[in-house]
């Protein structure tokens, strides 16, 4: 998918200086639990093992799209138990501001352990509202927080 993408990105883009980072996922629950998942330069998201209580980066290596049209991306996989999640953000979230400058990943891993007994998408709408209220309720750029969350 990304090998596409990345031409046809290539081909069409009219400014060189222009490029676009992506992540793909996908997800098969009924049969094997597995995420597979590619990046193009785009900003690791975590993987959280709930039987370690660990949060892993999701580092996928690859170019963002529309630099190299050859280029191959690797697929990545990993096995979701019971409690586990995938995590994904946009960089609008790594450049939420705080009193002491950008939030870093472990701000991220924080809030979201604040929130581990909550559903998907409560964890989304409470994550949000505390970036939201640091803030001053302004986001300066695009905000996206996808949170997968294996149930059983």
């Amino acid at each position: 998918m990304l090998k596409t993408l990345n031409r046809v990105v290539e081909q069409k883009n009219v400014d060189p200086s222009m490029f676009i980072t992506m992540f793909y996922g996908s997800y098969i629950k009924k049969e094997t639990h597995e995420f597979k998942y590619a990046s193009a330069g785009h900003e690791p998201g975590f993987f959280y093992c709930k039987k370690e209580n660990t949060f892993y980066d999701l580092d996928a290596k690859g170019l963002v799209l529309g630099i190299a049209p050859e280029f191959d991306y690797r697929q990545y996989e990993k096995h979701l138990d019971a409690g586990d999640m995938v995590i994904l953000f946009s960089d609008g979230v790594t450049e939420s501001k705080s009193e002491d400058g950008f939030l870093e990943r472990e701000d991220i891993k924080t809030l979201i352990s604040e929130h581990l007994s909550y559903s998907a998408q409560e964890m989304v709408d409470a994550i949000y509202a505390s970036l939201l209220k640091l803030q001053d309720f302004q986001l300066h750029d695009d905000f996206t927080l996808l949170v997968l969350k294996r149930k059983v």
